[in-house]
């Protein structure tokens, strides 16, 4: 494999967008290796793994602009509009430090790579991480999860809700 490896992870997303392309985004990674006290760093980084050839592939570290909250546990999707022709790598949720769980939703245009996070109507699915996301037709439909309980101590529960976003209408539905 060419190019720089990324570091290594978990939590992170690792999505197909056509054969040729693999994206990975976000994740944890251990950022030393002191058994007494472990120290962990969220990741937003977005890479690419081009298959250029039968087992040639390299890596392509992507910059952008603006780009989602580094995150771990989130869901990651592909979406072809074939009436727009536009494709998109979708994120949702996940979790991190600073914003614990998150509800948030983001589009990568993956030929022009940059990132979108605009309004959706319809009420969102609670925020959630290790939950699943799929795309049916012009439906992404996420379900389970961890979410948080409704006491106030901070604790969570899973879920078994599903709710789906219609990429054609922008608006969720539960």
């Amino acid at each position: 494999v060419m190019g720089q490896t990324p570091a290594a992870r978990l939590g992170h997303s690792f999505t197909l967008i056509d054969d040729n392309r693999i994206y990975l985004f976000g994740g944890l990674t251990k950022i030393n290796n002191y058994p007494q006290k472990e120290c962990y760093r969220y990741m937003s980084d977005l890479h690419i793994l081009h298959n250029h050839s039968k087992n040639k592939y390299a890596w392509e570290k992507i910059e952008t602009a603006i780009q989602p909250a580094a995150r771990e546990s989130h869901s990651a999707v592909f979406h072809h509009n074939n009436n727009t022709n536009q494709k998109h790598l979708i994120i949702f949720g996940g979790m991190n430090t600073d914003f614990g769980r998150m509800g948030d939703l983001w589009f990568l245009d993956v030929e022009q790579l940059i990132w979108m996070n605009f309004e959706i109507n319809g009420i969102p699915p609670s925020p959630r991480s290790l939950h699943t996301a799929n795309i049916i037709g012009s439906r992404m439909y996420v379900f389970g999860g961890i979410v948080n309980s409704d006491d106030d101590e901070g604790n969570f529960v899973t879920s078994n809700t599903l709710a789906y976003l219609d990429l054609i209408k922008n608006e969720w539905n539960t």
